[in-house]
């Protein structure tokens, strides 16, 4: 068996990895005029027990040397299409959405999903009862939404009848003008 086949089929102990997409310019200038962007996957490298970090767009070979890490970020893109982020969720600390990322759960309504007793047998009791209280209140948010799209379609309803009164208005007025006086 040769070193790289090993090497490759062992973790990298004291080594770190974490995938991450970051919004990179092209170059291009778009037909807008604004510059063109695109998410790029990034991989940033830590080695323990020093202060070296390697943060660079990521290669082909890393999606092989840290195969576990990958499969994360893979993952979290992902259930992130499907759901609320972690990232985005205010309640947790960078610690405790690592937490969760390992343990699979990648969105709010993942992590509100899960039920109490697994919720507690993994250390996530209480982010459970949060994510579920958040998915609530955003609930209720739908509905104050929705009230809102409503009165926006009525409010360019008024618009467009005061628009009419006014044209009627002035049609009546040109029509009293040409009237000769009795």
């Amino acid at each position: 068996m040769s070193f790289e086949y090993f090497h490759q089929s062992m973790p990298e102990t004291h080594v770190i990895a974490r995938f991450y997409e970051r919004a990179v310019k092209t170059g291009k200038i778009t037909e807008n005029g604004l510059p063109e962007i695109k998410a790029v996957p990034f991989v940033e490298i830590r080695i323990q027990d020093t202060n070296d970090i390697v943060d660079r767009p990521a290669k082909e070979g890393d999606f092989i040397r840290f195969p576990y890490e990958y499969q994360i970020f893979k993952q979290e893109k992902k259930c992130s299409e499907n759901g609320t982020p972690l990232t985005l969720f205010a309640f947790l600390d960078a610690g405790q959405i690592e937490c969760c990322k390992y343990r699979g759960i990648f969105t709010v309504e993942e992590l509100a999903g899960l039920d109490s007793e697994k919720a507690s047998l993994i250390g996530l009791e209480a982010e459970q009862k949060l994510a579920e209280k958040f998915l609530a209140v955003q609930k209720n948010n739908g509905v104050i939404s929705d009230f809102e799209k409503k009165e926006k379609e009525y409010q360019d309803k008024i618009h467009q009848l005061k628009s009419e009164i006014q044209a009627l208005k002035s049609g009546i007025r040109k029509l009293k003008e040409k009237q000769p006086n009795e």
